[in-house]
């Protein structure tokens, strides 16, 4: 009887953990241009609300879309070209369609970056 409690308390830690908001954390990038070290993005990636954020820090602007979320890499829009950020070396690169032609827009790398402490 013991071990049938500590069984049940095992899969109820596990019921618990699947539903867990830690779970559905944010990961935060530091993202720079290979050809202007001056250019940074700030990157918010969500993967179980399939969302992104992106803001350039010398502008302030800033955006959010959908993100499409693979094994390997992260893509979604941004200010009318495509973002794709690499999950195995954090590599990031930007292209834009015109017509048929897909132009290389910036190339960069990315490094996992802290959260802002926040009021609220």
């Amino acid at each position: 009887m013991k071990s049938h409690r500590m069984w049940l308390g095992v899969i109820a830690i596990a019921i618990a953990a699947q539903s867990s908001p830690a779970l559905a954390k944010t990961t935060y990038l530091t993202c720079t241009s290979d050809s202007d070290k001056s250019n940074v993005w700030k990157v918010s990636l969500n993967e179980e609300g399939r969302s992104a954020q992106i803001s350039v820090v010398k502008s302030g602007y800033s955006e959010n879309d959908t993100a499409i979320f693979s094994q390997e890499e992260v893509s979604f829009n941004f200010n009318g070209s495509v973002v794709i950020i690499s999950r195995i070396n954090l590599s990031i690169k930007a292209t834009q369609a015109i017509g048929s032609r897909i132009f290389p827009i910036y190339a960069g790398n990315c490094v996992i970056a802290s959260p802002v402490d926040r009021e609220f």
